[in-house]
């Protein structure tokens, strides 16, 4: 066996791969096809088995055709599998192959050159209604009210008729009612805004799954206030810290909202920068005139950064995971548990009304919530619209 195996592998081996992808920007949970091309250009048949590296970083594999093959001078061959895969940036940069004789006794392999990417982001937790009141605005058409008169749709005030307005926008009752004067209706004027979504990658948690699972389900959420504000004109950039500090600069469009889930997708956890650290950080990182919506936990050694970006003229809206309703759910039968984290919810609920008393809005993210409940009000409670 020995001497025919070896007799029977071919010498003159002249073989070529090229690997394509079916979805190249998918996210997490979708399915991704790969098939993988051999092409036989020797003289001789050869037998090819497929060892690719990346099986070892994909996620489960559902299906595919991973059986060697034996492949005919001048001809072709293909496998084919389908992965799902958990968020992250996948990239590969050749094509592993094992070329055995047809007993499978001796073997020989190859790496051929082959760069691919495959981009898995984070499901993106679709947002049904933000309100944006009382955020900085620019004076760009958009959704924002901007508490300023101008083109619009929803009824701001009323004013003396002065030459050169429209005579559509007559208030006839108001204006039968004085005489000698024309009443005319303003509108107030909608522009777009500035917003910076600030990401704490950090762990807090001993339990590395249990954190793991919530910081999926904050980036699902990150990744929907995105693209709804995107998509209604807004500009937003992105800035998360964590394992390391990355920033992406203002922005719109939907080639920029690609970008941020990109970014989303490549986030990794750790504790090297802290939001303390920004202290040693210029504030210009921060867009001016921008609202800062912070998706991180409370903590009291943050206050200060809060404090200094508010007093800069930024607006902090922080956006906190409610982690004790989804722990209370998980400890229903243990009553000491229940115990304990009622006190902690106490506690939290202090260290709420702490930030509350500097100025800081306080937003408790339910990640439970199903898609079409997800709407938020980001505004001060009873904040009102500023008249000019």
């Amino acid at each position: 066996y020995l001497i025919a195996g070896a007799i029977s592998l071919p010498s003159d081996l002249k073989i070529s791969a090229r690997r394509e992808v079916s979805k190249t920007f998918v996210q997490a949970g979708e399915q991704i096809q790969v098939v993988v091309e051999i092409y036989n250009q020797g003289n001789s048949p050869v037998t090819v088995q497929l060892n690719d590296s990346v099986f070892s970083i994909l996620g489960s594999i559902t299906n595919g055709d991973l059986e060697q093959k034996l492949i005919l001078p001048q001809n072709h061959g293909s496998f084919e599998y389908t992965f799902i895969a958990e968020r992250g940036i996948f990239r590969w940069d050749s094509i592993h192959l094992l070329v055995t004789d047809r007993l499978g006794v001796f073997g020989r392999g190859f790496k051929i050159e082959d760069e691919s990417e495959i981009v898995v982001a984070p499901v993106e937790k679709r947002i049904q209604r933000v309100d944006l009141r009382n955020v900085h605005s620019y004076p760009s058409p958009g959704l924002i009210p901007s508490g300023k008169t101008g083109p619009g749709t929803d009824f701001y005030t009323i004013s003396n008729y002065a030459p050169g307005d429209s005579l559509n926008k007559l208030n006839w009752r108001l204006s039968n009612r004085i005489p000698n004067q024309w009443i005319i209706n303003k509108f107030e004027k909608e522009e777009i805004g500035n917003f910076c979504l600030l990401v704490n990658a950090g762990m807090v948690s001993s339990s590395h799954q249990q954190e793991k699972k919530i910081f999926e389900m904050v980036l699902s959420v990150v990744a929907g206030f995105s693209a709804f504000l995107i998509r209604n004109g807004n500009r937003v950039s992105l800035i998360s810290y964590g394992e390391n500090l990355s920033v992406i600069n203002s922005g719109a469009g939907q080639r920029h909202l690609k970008r941020i889930k990109k970014r989303l997708a490549g986030l990794r956890q750790g504790n090297r920068i802290r939001l303390r650290n920004f202290q040693y950080f210029p504030l210009r990182l921060f867009p001016a005139r921008s609202t800062i919506l912070v998706f991180s936990r409370l903590n009291e050694r943050d206050l200060p950064i809060y404090q200094a970006l508010m007093a800069r003229n930024y607006k902090v809206r922080i956006l906190t995971p409610d982690i004790l309703t989804r722990e209370l759910t998980d400890q229903k039968d243990d009553e000491a548990g229940r115990l304990a984290l009622r006190l902690a919810g106490i506690e939290c609920k202090l260290l709420q009304n702490k930030f509350v008393e500097q100025g800081i809005i306080v937003k408790i993210i339910s990640l439970d919530e199903p898609a079409q409940q997800m709407a938020f009000n980001i505004q001060e409670a009873g904040a009102v619209r500023s008249r000019p």
